[in-house]
């Protein structure tokens, strides 16, 4: 970070004199970091602690470079700490997320100002969901030194939810509504603004086929949808049964449809000749209760065909560990969140009940009234709508 105009454009400019007053505040800063829950060797604490015990390095060096140095460490760490990390997605509909604060324009100014000291007080998030994550990541620091093997996971656990929980407020801020789904913890909650409002179980991925990570939209919702199966899942799992049985079509409401999207009669298929590599078909389950997708489908903008929907297996939200999906998220409450995010277009939704048994309706697609981002999220320690703290298994071995 040794460019002379890094930091061009960013406010008020310091000089290296008022940015060298307040290193010891910015060491005392980074000396600190457990209890935000970061790590003061990701800031280059030794270069830091070795300007403050009045090394000649400044006045041998080239006072911009030194200047700048400081400065990009005090971006990073104030970076991290007031809007976060972007978390390891599969894909990203956000790429250009407006960050929460500009950290860089707060730092110079509040420099120029003599009022760098108040600067994590001002800014730093006081959400009560954030600062539980806070005591939670400072208590697994402090257990480190009993059980070091133990807690270091959990530890790093705590700090990339806490990475996570930064990057996500500023999306929450912005939208009336966020759904956010974490996977370890197969849990959905619903956000308006910043404050959980709703919560549901989730069905997510199994390990041999996971969930992916994806920050995106909700593009709308379908009533009554069709289940296009995969291709996958329709040459793995379905033609095997097909071919012993092919009454299996039909007591599964299943329809088989040329390259053209017509109807084809299941005994004019081939169905022993065909394989994975050569299967000019598609499979799709017609609409009702004993749909896969259930009643329900809330469709979201990714490249892996992966969605939120309904499912009419509802026992299987009483397992404790719901890791049953070919990728997708089965919501157990998908009809009441439906409801809250259509707002006065939810008749459809509420009329579910009395008709949702017919077969064959014709699916029906609503478009929602504002925009609302989709996260699914892996943070094996989260919350839940209280705001308890737990850690989950780490199903998918993403820490390992």
């Amino acid at each position: 970070m040794a460019q002379s105009d890094i930091f061009h454009g960013e406010g008020l400019q310091p000089d290296l004199l008022q940015v060298t007053k307040y290193l010891p505040e910015f060491a005392r800063q980074l000396n600190s970091a457990n209890n935000f829950g970061l790590n003061k060797e990701d800031y280059d604490f030794s270069f830091i602690e070795q300007l403050c015990s009045g090394d000649n390095i400044i006045q041998s060096g080239d006072s911009i470079t030194i200047k700048n140095r400081i400065l990009g460490e005090m971006n990073h760490f104030f970076d991290d700490l007031l809007n976060g990390r972007i978390p390891p997605l599969s894909y990203n509909g956000f790429k250009e997320i407006k960050k929460y604060l500009q950290v860089s324009r707060l730092i110079n100014e509040s420099l120029a100002n003599d009022s760098y000291p108040l600067l994590p007080a001002r800014h730093e998030i006081h959400d009560p969901l954030y600062q539980s994550l806070i005591s939670t990541a400072i208590a697994m620091n402090d257990s480190l030194v009993q059980k070091p093997s133990l807690f270091n996971r959990k530890l790093k656990s705590a700090r990339n939810a806490l990475h996570t929980f930064r990057w996500m407020y500023s999306i929450l801020k912005e939208n009336e509504n966020t759904i956010v789904v974490n996977i370890p913890s197969a849990s959905l909650v619903l956000f308006r603004y910043e404050n959980p409002v709703f919560e549901s179980k989730v069905i997510v991925g199994k390990r041999s086929t996971k969930t992916p990570r994806i920050a995106s939209v909700l593009t709308d919702i379908t009533i009554y949808p069709y289940w296009i199966v995969p291709k996958s899942i329709a040459t793995k799992e379905l033609l095997p049964e097909i071919r012993k049985d092919i009454s299996f079509l039909e007591r599964n409401n299943f329809q088989v449809l040329d390259k053209k999207g017509r109807i084809v009669k299941a005994s004019a298929v081939p169905w022993n000749s065909l394989s994975p590599a050569n299967f000019p078909y598609t499979i799709r389950q017609s609409t009702g209760c004993d749909n896969s997708l259930g009643l329900i489908k809330l469709n979201i903008n990714n490249p892996f065909n992966v969605y939120l929907h309904d499912t009419p297996w509802k026992v299987l939200f009483e397992s404790a560990n719901r890791f049953y999906s070919h990728g997708c998220v089965r919501v157990q409450k998908a009809k009441e969140l439906s409801h809250i995010l259509l707002k006065e277009n939810s008749i459809a939704v509420d009329t579910l009940d009395e008709k949702g048994s017919l077969l064959g309706r014709e699916p029906t697609v609503l478009k929602l009234p504002a925009r609302v981002p989709v996260l699914i999220l892996y943070n094996t320690t989260w919350f839940d709508l209280k705001g308890v703290i737990r850690f989950y298994p780490d199903i998918y071995r993403r820490l390992e």
